[in-house]
C-alpha cells in the first residue's frame, strides 16, 4: 500500500470458514499461497488459508523488505507434517529485512513449523514482529522459531502437541536474539512422546528488559533424551518471572529448567 493507506483481505460476513484461499506449489518459486514480496500495509482477516502442496507447502510467505503487515483471526492450515523441513512451513520469512508484522488470534495448524521469521544476521535484526492470542496445534518441527529479532512480541499463544512421528519438538525456539524479548502468558501443552523443551533460547543474551513471564508450561515426555520446560544454549540476561512447569512421563534426564 502506498502511504500508509492500508489494504484490506476479508470475509465479508466476518466468518473465516466460509472463505478458503489456497494453492498447490510444485517447487521452490511457487512456494506460498499468499507472498507479500517488498509489500507493506496489507491485512488478512477472517479467512482460511491453506495448502494443497506436500513437499513445497507455505502458506505465507513475507520477504524483500514485507513490513508492516497483518494477519487476524484467520484459519492457516498447512501440510501433514512428516518432516523438519522450512519447505513446509506454514508462515515463513527467511534472512530478509521483514519488521513489524502481526499475526493475531490465528488458528495454525499442521505444517513442520508454524511461524519461521529470520532477520538477516546477528547485526542487521529484524524488530517489532508480533506472534500474539493464536492457537498453535501438531507442528512437526517447533511452533513459533525466531532468529536475529529486536524486541519481538510472542504473548498469548496457546501451543499443543499430540504427534507421535516427531523426533524432536520445540514449541517456542529463539535464536540470537537479545533485546527486549516479550514473551508473556502463553500456554504450553505437549504430550507427544519426543518433546526436547517447551521454550529454547540459543545464543540470545538479554539488555536486562523483558524475558519469560506468566507462562505455563506441560509436557508429558517418554523418550529418552534430555527435556527441559525452559532451555539455554550459550544464553544470559534474561528474566524468568511467575513461570509453571510440570513435566510428567518416563523420561528420567528431564529438568524445568
Amino acid at each position: 500500500a502506498w502511504g500508509n493507506a492500508w489494504i484490506t483481505f476479508e470475509s465479508l460476513t466476518g466468518d473465516n470458514s466460509t472463505v478458503t484461499l489456497t494453492s498447490t506449489p510444485t517447487d521452490t518459486a511457487t512456494n506460498f499461497t499468499v507472498r507479500l514480496d517488498g509489500a507493506s500495509f496489507i491485512r488478512f482477516n477472517n479467512m482460511t488459508i491453506t495448502t494443497g502442496g506436500t513437499t513445497y507447502s507455505r502458506v505465507i510467505e513475507l520477504r524483500n523488505g514485507a513490513n508492516n503487515n497483518e494477519f487476524n483471526n484467520n484459519r492457516l492450515f498447512g501440510s501433514s507434517p512428516t518432516a523438519i523441513d522450512i519447505n513446509r512451513a506454514i508462515v515463513f520469512s527467511g534472512n530478509s529485512y521483514d519488521y513489524a508484522n502481526v499475526f493475531d488470534s490465528n488458528y495454525i495448524k499442521n505444517g513442520a513449523y508454524g511461524i519461521h521469521i529470520s532477520g538477516v544476521d546477528s547485526l542487521i535484526t529484524e524488530y517489532g514482529n508480533d506472534v500474539s492470542n493464536n492457537i498453535f496445534e501438531n507442528q512437526f518441527a517447533q511452533s513459533i522459531h525466531m532468529e536475529f529479532q529486536e524486541t519481538p512480541g510472542i504473548v498469548g499463544n496457546s501451543i499443543t502437541n499430540n504427534l507421535s512421528t516427531t523426533s524432536s519438538f520445540q514449541g517456542v525456539y529463539i535464536y540470537q536474539s537479545s533485546y527486549g524479548l516479550i514473551i508473556e502468558e502463553n500456554k504450553l501443552y505437549l504430550t507427544n512422546a519426543y518433546v526436547t523443551a517447551g521454550f529454547y533460547f540459543d545464543g540470545c543474551y538479554g539488555s536486562g528488559e523483558g524475558g519469560l513471564v506468566n507462562n505455563i508450561i506441560h509436557i508429558n515426555s517418554t523418550q529418552t533424551g534430555n527435556c527441559a520446560g525452559i532451555y539455554n544454549n550459550n544464553s544470559a540476561l534474561h528474566e524468568y518471572i511467575f513461570n509453571s512447569i510440570n513435566i510428567t512421563g518416563t523420561n528420567t534426564t528431564s529438568t524445568a529448567i
